[in-house]
Protein backbone atom coordinates (compact mmCIF):
# COMPACT_ATOMS: atom_id res chain seq x y z
CA UNK A 1 0.00 0.00 0.00
CA UNK A 2 1.28 3.49 -0.85
CA UNK A 3 0.44 5.96 1.89
CA UNK A 4 1.85 9.45 2.10
CA UNK A 5 3.45 10.17 5.46
CA UNK A 6 1.51 13.45 5.66
CA UNK A 7 -1.82 11.67 5.52
CA UNK A 8 -1.28 8.74 7.86
CA UNK A 9 -2.73 10.53 10.85
CA UNK A 10 -6.00 11.25 9.07
CA UNK A 11 -6.47 8.06 7.07
CA UNK A 12 -8.41 5.07 8.31
CA UNK A 13 -6.43 1.87 8.75
CA UNK A 14 -6.38 -0.23 5.60
CA UNK A 15 -5.25 -3.81 5.35
CA UNK A 16 -2.81 -4.80 2.61
CA UNK A 17 -5.48 -7.09 1.15
CA UNK A 18 -7.64 -4.07 0.35
CA UNK A 19 -4.88 -2.98 -2.01
CA UNK A 20 -6.05 0.59 -2.04
CA UNK A 21 -3.59 3.11 -3.37
CA UNK A 22 -3.67 6.60 -1.88
CA UNK A 23 -1.44 9.47 -2.84
CA UNK A 24 -0.97 13.20 -3.11
CA UNK A 25 1.00 15.48 -5.45
CA UNK A 26 4.11 13.59 -6.59
CA UNK A 27 2.74 10.44 -5.00
CA UNK A 28 -0.33 11.04 -7.21
CA UNK A 29 1.75 10.74 -10.37
CA UNK A 30 3.40 7.60 -9.00
CA UNK A 31 0.02 6.08 -8.10
CA UNK A 32 -1.37 6.86 -11.57
CA UNK A 33 1.58 5.11 -13.22
CA UNK A 34 1.30 2.18 -10.82
CA UNK A 35 -2.44 1.77 -11.42
CA UNK A 36 -1.97 2.02 -15.20
CA UNK A 37 0.10 -1.17 -15.01
CA UNK A 38 -3.01 -2.96 -13.71
CA UNK A 39 -1.40 -4.93 -10.90
CA UNK A 40 -3.22 -8.04 -9.75
CA UNK A 41 -5.56 -7.37 -6.86
CA UNK A 42 -5.79 -3.61 -7.30
CA UNK A 43 -9.38 -2.65 -6.48
CA UNK A 44 -9.28 1.14 -6.40
CA UNK A 45 -7.17 4.26 -6.30
CA UNK A 46 -7.66 7.34 -4.15
CA UNK A 47 -5.71 10.43 -5.14
CA UNK A 48 -5.67 13.23 -2.57
CA UNK A 49 -4.53 16.59 -3.95
CA UNK A 50 -2.72 14.91 -6.86
CA UNK A 51 -0.71 16.62 -9.54
CA UNK A 52 -2.11 16.19 -13.04
CA UNK A 53 -0.22 13.59 -15.06
CA UNK A 54 1.20 16.29 -17.36
CA UNK A 55 2.52 19.75 -16.47
CA UNK A 56 -0.05 22.55 -16.65
CA UNK A 57 1.11 26.15 -16.94
CA UNK A 58 4.58 25.44 -15.59
CA UNK A 59 7.00 28.23 -16.43
CA UNK A 60 10.71 28.48 -15.72
CA UNK A 61 9.95 31.24 -13.20
CA UNK A 62 7.50 28.98 -11.38
CA UNK A 63 10.08 26.18 -11.25
CA UNK A 64 12.68 28.55 -9.78
CA UNK A 65 10.25 29.85 -7.15
CA UNK A 66 9.20 26.32 -6.22
CA UNK A 67 12.83 25.25 -5.98
CA UNK A 68 13.31 27.83 -3.21
CA UNK A 69 10.02 27.33 -1.35
CA UNK A 70 11.73 25.25 1.34
CA UNK A 71 15.14 26.93 1.61
CA UNK A 72 14.82 28.08 5.23
CA UNK A 73 12.39 28.52 8.12
CA UNK A 74 10.94 31.72 6.65
CA UNK A 75 10.26 30.31 3.17
CA UNK A 76 8.81 27.13 4.66
CA UNK A 77 6.46 29.17 6.84
CA UNK A 78 5.35 31.29 3.90
CA UNK A 79 4.77 28.18 1.79
CA UNK A 80 2.58 26.68 4.50
CA UNK A 81 0.59 29.88 5.04
CA UNK A 82 0.29 31.24 1.51
CA UNK A 83 0.33 28.17 -0.72
CA UNK A 84 -0.29 24.85 1.02
CA UNK A 85 -3.17 25.58 3.39
CA UNK A 86 -6.42 27.48 3.52
CA UNK A 87 -6.52 28.15 7.20
CA UNK A 88 -4.87 27.15 10.36
CA UNK A 89 -3.09 23.88 10.87
CA UNK A 90 -2.90 22.52 14.36
CA UNK A 91 0.39 23.33 16.07
CA UNK A 92 1.41 19.67 15.77
CA UNK A 93 0.54 19.46 12.06
CA UNK A 94 2.39 22.70 11.33
CA UNK A 95 5.44 21.43 13.22
CA UNK A 96 5.27 18.17 11.27
CA UNK A 97 5.07 19.90 7.87
CA UNK A 98 7.87 22.28 8.81
CA UNK A 99 10.07 19.46 10.09
CA UNK A 100 9.44 17.27 7.03
CA UNK A 101 10.09 20.21 4.69
CA UNK A 102 13.33 21.23 6.36
CA UNK A 103 14.66 17.67 6.51
CA UNK A 104 14.75 17.15 2.75
CA UNK A 105 18.19 17.27 1.20
CA UNK A 106 19.07 19.48 -1.74
CA UNK A 107 18.69 16.70 -4.30
CA UNK A 108 15.23 15.76 -3.05
CA UNK A 109 14.07 19.39 -2.86
CA UNK A 110 15.14 20.04 -6.44
CA UNK A 111 13.74 16.82 -7.93
CA UNK A 112 10.08 17.95 -7.89
CA UNK A 113 10.40 21.39 -9.55
CA UNK A 114 13.14 20.41 -11.97
CA UNK A 115 12.09 16.90 -13.02
CA UNK A 116 8.92 15.28 -11.68
CA UNK A 117 6.71 18.36 -12.06
CA UNK A 118 7.43 18.59 -15.78
CA UNK A 119 7.28 14.88 -16.61
CA UNK A 120 4.34 13.93 -18.79
CA UNK A 121 2.52 10.68 -18.03
CA UNK A 122 -0.78 11.67 -19.64
CA UNK A 123 -0.69 8.69 -22.00
CA UNK A 124 -1.00 6.22 -19.10
CA UNK A 125 -4.26 7.34 -17.45
CA UNK A 126 -6.51 5.59 -19.95
CA UNK A 127 -5.07 2.24 -18.90
CA UNK A 128 -6.41 2.58 -15.36
CA UNK A 129 -9.37 0.23 -15.14
CA UNK A 130 -10.34 0.40 -11.47
CA UNK A 131 -12.46 3.05 -9.75
CA UNK A 132 -10.49 6.22 -8.94
CA UNK A 133 -11.55 8.79 -6.37
CA UNK A 134 -9.86 12.19 -6.63
CA UNK A 135 -10.14 14.38 -3.54
CA UNK A 136 -9.35 18.06 -4.09
CA UNK A 137 -9.47 20.99 -1.73
CA UNK A 138 -11.69 23.78 -3.05
CA UNK A 139 -8.98 26.29 -2.16
CA UNK A 140 -5.97 24.23 -3.27
CA UNK A 141 -3.52 26.68 -4.84
CA UNK A 142 -1.12 23.93 -5.95
CA UNK A 143 -3.49 21.59 -7.83
CA UNK A 144 -6.90 23.33 -7.95
CA UNK A 145 -10.05 21.32 -8.68
CA UNK A 146 -10.53 23.18 -11.99
CA UNK A 147 -7.12 22.00 -13.21
CA UNK A 148 -7.87 18.42 -12.13
CA UNK A 149 -11.27 18.48 -13.86
CA UNK A 150 -9.67 19.71 -17.08
CA UNK A 151 -6.35 17.83 -17.06
CA UNK A 152 -6.81 14.66 -14.98
CA UNK A 153 -10.42 13.45 -15.11
CA UNK A 154 -10.62 13.31 -18.94
CA UNK A 155 -7.57 11.03 -18.99
CA UNK A 156 -8.86 8.50 -16.45
CA UNK A 157 -12.30 7.24 -17.54
CA UNK A 158 -13.01 5.63 -14.16
CA UNK A 159 -12.23 8.75 -12.09
CA UNK A 160 -14.62 10.93 -10.14
CA UNK A 161 -13.74 14.07 -8.21
CA UNK A 162 -15.00 15.11 -4.80
CA UNK A 163 -14.28 18.71 -3.86
CA UNK A 164 -13.54 19.37 -0.21
CA UNK A 165 -14.85 22.84 0.62
CA UNK A 166 -12.69 25.29 2.53
CA UNK A 167 -9.43 23.37 2.42
CA UNK A 168 -6.13 23.66 0.58
CA UNK A 169 -3.43 21.32 -0.68
CA UNK A 170 -2.73 19.80 2.73
CA UNK A 171 -6.31 18.61 3.15
CA UNK A 172 -5.28 15.42 5.00
CA UNK A 173 -3.93 17.66 7.75
CA UNK A 174 -6.61 20.33 7.51
CA UNK A 175 -9.69 18.08 7.36
CA UNK A 176 -8.57 14.53 8.25
CA UNK A 177 -12.06 13.43 9.32
CA UNK A 178 -13.54 14.42 5.96
CA UNK A 179 -10.74 12.61 4.11
CA UNK A 180 -11.33 9.52 6.25
CA UNK A 181 -15.08 9.70 5.56
CA UNK A 182 -14.54 9.83 1.80
CA UNK A 183 -12.03 6.97 2.00
CA UNK A 184 -14.39 4.84 4.04
CA UNK A 185 -17.29 5.41 1.65
CA UNK A 186 -15.08 4.66 -1.37
CA UNK A 187 -13.77 1.44 0.15
CA UNK A 188 -17.31 0.34 1.02
CA UNK A 189 -18.30 0.68 -2.67
CA UNK A 190 -15.39 -1.46 -3.94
Amino acid sequence: MIVSARARAGSPALTPTERLRRAEALDGKVAQIFASRRPAGLKGVVLVAPAPPAPVGVTHEFQVALAHAYDNDDTIGRSIDLVLTNGELSAEARRQVHEDSSRAGETARMAWPRQALVEDFADRGGAISVPVLVLAGSDDKVDPPRILREHLLPLIPTATLAELGGTGHLSPLEVPDRIASHLGAFIARL
